[in-house]
């Protein structure tokens, strides 16, 4: 009777042991299932971020290309813009005396405003360059059409070039020391040291 109690109990306890052990296999098993889907859920996520980076990255940089070509295109279209007025602002036939618009008409109409005359023309009227009496004579006259020789060869020279000159900024009296210098090829220049030194305008 003894030895069929102890065989009992003996039995007992291989079937609890075994039950425990399975039981701590499968939380075990459970524990690391779980912590391999940790894992993966962290993988995707890093994953995932980092295209997300790459592509926030990719539309950022894409959309300040775009900004910047468009910006660019609004300055070139405006600088465009600008020289367009100011030709469109030189009237054929008006009268100037400013450097920037005589030069400007020069390059556009390849000829000097109206208000112009020669050294000739004027002494013709009655003009003195000693007395400074031009617009007593031509009221709104300006010097300017006769030929400029360039002895010092301070502008380019080439077969078949004439330079003439002009005065310019002229407000009557005597004659300042402005010139354009400008060639029957369409080079304009601009001196305000009475041929000294040249600043080149056109083209």
């Amino acid at each position: 009777m003894l030895k069929q109690k102890k065989w009992l109990i003996a039995t007992i306890v291989v079937v609890l042991s075994f039950f425990i052990y399975s039981n701590m296999g499968d939380q075990l098993s459970s524990e690391q299932r779980s912590s391999k889907a940790t894992e993966s859920e962290i993988i995707n996520d890093v994953y995932t971020s980092s295209n997300n980076t790459i592509e926030n990255n990719n539309v950022e940089n894409s959309t300040q290309a775009y900004i910047t070509q468009e910006t660019n295109t609004q300055e070139t279209n405006t600088q465009e813009t600008n020289t367009q007025d100011s030709n469109l602002m030189i009237i054929y036939g008006e009268d100037y005396y400013l450097k920037d618009d005589v030069a400007t008409y020069l390059h556009t109409y390849e000829e000097l405003p109206p208000n112009y005359i020669t050294k000739s023309e004027a002494i013709d009227l009655g003009w003195d360059a000693d007395k400074g009496n031009l617009w007593d004579v031509s009221y709104g006259s300006v010097i300017g059409g006769d030929r400029f020789g360039n002895r010092e060869g301070l502008l380019p020279k080439k077969e078949g070039r004439t330079y003439y000159e002009c005065d310019v900024n002229y407000e009557g009296g005597f004659r300042n020391a402005m010139r354009l210098v400008f060639s029957n090829d369409g080079l304009i220049y601009y001196t305000e040291d009475h041929y000294g030194s040249f600043e080149p305008l056109f083209p």
